[in-house]
Order: C-alpha cells, then structure tokens, then sequence
C-alpha cells in the first residue's frame, strides 16, 4: 500500500491527532457525558480534516498537508464544542429576578 493512500493517511494520520487532541483537551472535573462527546467530536472533526486535507494537494505533499487539516479539524470542533457549552451555562447562570440595589434593600 503506498504512503499517499487515502484511506491509511486519513484513518492513521486523524486517529492519533483526534485522540491526542482530546486527551489536551480533557477536563477530568467535567461531568463524563461532555468528555464523550468531547471524545467524538475531536475524533469527528480530525478525520473530516485529514480528508479534506489530504484532497489538498497531491502527492507525498498530500501527507503534510493531511496532517495540518486533521491538527486544525479537531481543534476547530474542540473549541466550538466550547463555545456552545459556555453559551449554554451562562444563560443558566443568569438571574432569574433582578438584583436589588442598597436604596431599594
């Protein structure tokens, strides 16, 4: 099988970047159910990347430039999932009544 196959860059190039993303990324303190889907979507996000990365260009290039599109796919999926998960918990967070004022007290 040559290096510049699709289906062994994409799988053994997105895989290790995926799952090393997601073990920077983790927080042990989360509840589980946000590390999994923390899990997949970095999984997710570095396989689209390599893909698309690796349809960049043609060649051995085509390597390098798979490796840049699965680092940049999981990272973008880790920071949206953020992005969401913080917008979620600050509408939670938010007061229900307004807060009283010393005049008002």
């Amino acid at each position: 099988m040559p290096l510049d196959d699709e289906l062994l860059a994409g799988l053994s190039i997105g895989l290790p970047i995926g799952l090393g993303t997601y073990l920077a990324w983790v927080d042990r303190d989360r509840p589980a159910g946000d590390n999994t889907i923390g899990l997949a979507g970095a999984t997710a996000g570095a396989l689209v990347g390599a893909w698309l990365g690796f349809h960049a260009t043609a060649g051995l290039l085509a390597v390098i430039t798979t490796i840049v599109g699965a680092a940049v796919g999981a990272n973008l999926t880790l920071l949206l999932l953020d992005i969401v998960r913080d917008r979620s918990v600050a509408e939670l967070a938010e007061p229900s009544q307004p807060a009283l004022t010393t005049a008002e007290a």
